[in-house]
């Protein structure tokens, strides 16, 4: 029998096929990196799940280290939150999180990284950085301008506005 025999000749045959789950549980968080500046600015991400659950799924979210930065997922109540709830009927919608950095007196930039736990999502949970943008950079003058007229002398002050990281040299430029 060549080829243009077989449908000539009704050959049939049966193929099985399996059909393998290939969604694994995920959390979808929207953002890679995240800018906040000091004083209590803030900024805000997103969470959803990828697949639905079978269940209620609680994201706990965290930060480390804790104390400048804080993650609230409901900034209406008092204190920061620290969970979303999903639920079979509303997995798919994205869940804000606001993100607010404290101020401080250095003039050092933080960073901190933001987890996501969440149970029957294990391994799935993203961490993200999160970047503070100092507020506290330069230098403060007791004048704008200053009027020297020949042989006289003036003054002016100059200081720093935050407590440096190292030793800082003064220069003078006419």
């Amino acid at each position: 029998m060549n080829g243009a025999d077989y449908g000539a000749a009704g050959v049939t045959g049966a193929v099985a096929v399996t059909v393998t789950e290939n969604d694994r549980p995920e959390l979808r968080v929207s953002l890679t990196q995240l800018m906040v500046e000091e004083e209590g600015a803030t900024a805000p991400y997103s969470v959803r799940l990828n697949i639905q659950p079978s269940g209620v799924q609680t994201v706990t979210v965290g930060v480390t280290p804790t104390g400048k930065i804080e993650a609230d997922t409901d900034p209406n109540m008092n204190g920061a939150q620290t969970e979303l709830t999903f639920t079979d009927a509303t997995w798919d919608g994205a869940q804000t999180v606001t993100v607010r950095a404290d101020g401080d007196a250095d003039a050092q930039a933080d960073e901190a990284t933001l987890t996501h736990r969440v149970g029957g999502y294990a391994g799935a949970a993203p961490e993200e950085t999160v970047n503070v943008a100092d507020d506290e950079v330069g230098v403060e003058l007791s004048q704008q301008a200053v009027t020297v007229q020949g042989g006289a002398r003036n003054t002016y002050m100059v200081r720093l506005v935050a407590q440096p990281a190292g030793p800082v040299k003064s220069g003078f430029r006419r």
